[in-house]
Protein backbone atom coordinates (compact mmCIF):
# COMPACT_ATOMS: atom_id res chain seq x y z
CA UNK A 1 0.00 0.00 0.00
CA UNK A 2 1.52 3.39 -1.09
CA UNK A 3 -0.19 5.56 1.63
CA UNK A 4 -1.93 6.00 4.57
CA UNK A 5 -5.75 5.02 3.88
CA UNK A 6 -7.03 4.99 7.42
CA UNK A 7 -9.60 7.77 6.22
CA UNK A 8 -11.44 5.02 4.25
CA UNK A 9 -12.89 4.18 7.97
CA UNK A 10 -13.20 7.32 8.94
CA UNK A 11 -15.55 9.85 6.71
CA UNK A 12 -17.86 11.24 9.01
CA UNK A 13 -15.54 13.20 11.51
CA UNK A 14 -16.71 16.92 11.10
CA UNK A 15 -16.11 18.82 7.94
CA UNK A 16 -18.18 19.66 4.75
CA UNK A 17 -21.27 17.75 4.44
CA UNK A 18 -20.23 15.90 7.37
CA UNK A 19 -17.69 14.29 6.04
CA UNK A 20 -13.89 14.58 7.16
CA UNK A 21 -11.26 16.78 5.35
CA UNK A 22 -9.13 13.35 5.62
CA UNK A 23 -11.68 11.82 4.23
CA UNK A 24 -12.35 14.28 1.39
CA UNK A 25 -8.55 14.28 0.19
CA UNK A 26 -8.59 10.22 -0.05
CA UNK A 27 -11.15 10.16 -2.08
CA UNK A 28 -9.13 12.80 -4.42
CA UNK A 29 -6.05 10.50 -4.12
CA UNK A 30 -7.96 7.38 -4.68
CA UNK A 31 -9.31 9.17 -7.99
CA UNK A 32 -6.62 10.29 -9.06
CA UNK A 33 -4.62 6.66 -8.39
CA UNK A 34 -7.31 5.09 -10.72
CA UNK A 35 -7.42 7.29 -13.11
CA UNK A 36 -3.69 6.52 -13.28
CA UNK A 37 -3.60 2.86 -13.35
CA UNK A 38 -6.71 1.54 -14.29
CA UNK A 39 -7.35 -0.67 -17.00
CA UNK A 40 -10.90 -0.07 -17.80
CA UNK A 41 -12.62 0.91 -20.90
CA UNK A 42 -13.83 4.19 -21.65
CA UNK A 43 -12.49 6.10 -19.30
CA UNK A 44 -14.75 4.48 -16.60
CA UNK A 45 -13.90 2.72 -13.72
CA UNK A 46 -15.43 0.27 -11.19
CA UNK A 47 -16.90 2.12 -8.24
CA UNK A 48 -16.23 1.08 -4.41
CA UNK A 49 -19.06 3.02 -3.05
CA UNK A 50 -20.48 0.86 0.01
CA UNK A 51 -23.72 -0.04 -2.93
CA UNK A 52 -22.05 -0.53 -6.10
CA UNK A 53 -18.69 -3.01 -4.20
CA UNK A 54 -17.02 -2.84 -6.91
CA UNK A 55 -19.22 -4.62 -9.60
CA UNK A 56 -20.48 -0.98 -11.98
CA UNK A 57 -18.51 0.38 -14.43
CA UNK A 58 -19.14 4.35 -13.93
CA UNK A 59 -17.25 7.52 -14.97
CA UNK A 60 -15.03 8.93 -12.37
CA UNK A 61 -17.41 11.99 -11.65
CA UNK A 62 -20.25 9.05 -10.86
CA UNK A 63 -17.76 7.42 -8.57
CA UNK A 64 -16.83 10.17 -6.75
CA UNK A 65 -19.88 11.31 -6.07
CA UNK A 66 -21.66 7.40 -5.11
CA UNK A 67 -18.24 7.71 -2.64
CA UNK A 68 -19.45 10.96 -0.65
CA UNK A 69 -22.91 9.97 -1.40
CA UNK A 70 -22.76 5.59 0.01
CA UNK A 71 -19.57 6.05 1.19
CA UNK A 72 -16.40 4.00 0.75
CA UNK A 73 -16.09 0.25 0.85
CA UNK A 74 -14.54 -0.18 4.88
CA UNK A 75 -12.52 -3.03 4.19
CA UNK A 76 -11.01 -1.87 0.41
CA UNK A 77 -7.32 -0.71 1.20
CA UNK A 78 -5.89 -2.78 -1.15
CA UNK A 79 -7.46 -1.15 -4.46
CA UNK A 80 -6.42 -4.37 -6.65
CA UNK A 81 -9.69 -3.66 -8.95
CA UNK A 82 -8.45 -0.17 -9.91
CA UNK A 83 -4.96 -1.06 -10.72
CA UNK A 84 -2.73 -1.70 -7.41
CA UNK A 85 -0.75 -5.17 -7.47
CA UNK A 86 2.34 -6.13 -5.77
CA UNK A 87 4.85 -6.18 -8.29
CA UNK A 88 6.29 -2.85 -6.57
CA UNK A 89 6.83 -4.94 -3.22
CA UNK A 90 8.04 -8.38 -4.88
CA UNK A 91 10.93 -6.05 -7.03
CA UNK A 92 11.60 -4.37 -4.00
CA UNK A 93 12.11 -7.68 -1.86
CA UNK A 94 14.17 -9.49 -4.59
CA UNK A 95 16.42 -6.24 -5.34
CA UNK A 96 17.28 -6.37 -1.45
CA UNK A 97 18.12 -9.81 -1.23
CA UNK A 98 20.23 -9.37 -4.77
CA UNK A 99 22.19 -6.41 -2.70
CA UNK A 100 22.71 -8.32 0.22
CA UNK A 101 24.71 -11.51 -1.79
CA UNK A 102 26.26 -9.19 -4.18
CA UNK A 103 27.58 -7.19 -0.40
CA UNK A 104 28.51 -11.22 0.71
CA UNK A 105 30.25 -12.58 -2.68
CA UNK A 106 31.78 -8.91 -3.06
CA UNK A 107 33.59 -9.69 0.53
CA UNK A 108 36.28 -12.80 -0.46
CA UNK A 109 35.82 -14.84 3.16
CA UNK A 110 32.34 -14.16 2.85
CA UNK A 111 32.23 -15.07 -0.71
CA UNK A 112 33.67 -18.91 0.64
CA UNK A 113 30.10 -19.44 2.24
CA UNK A 114 28.13 -18.84 -1.03
CA UNK A 115 29.78 -21.03 -2.97
CA UNK A 116 28.17 -23.54 -3.95
CA UNK A 117 30.96 -25.55 -6.25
Amino acid sequence: MSSNRSWISRPNQRGVNGLSQDFLNGINEFISFAERNCKETDGRIRCPCCTCCNSTLKSLDEVRFDIVSNGFLPNYTYWDSHGEGDEDLYFSESDEAHHQLSRMTAHPQLSRMTDVN
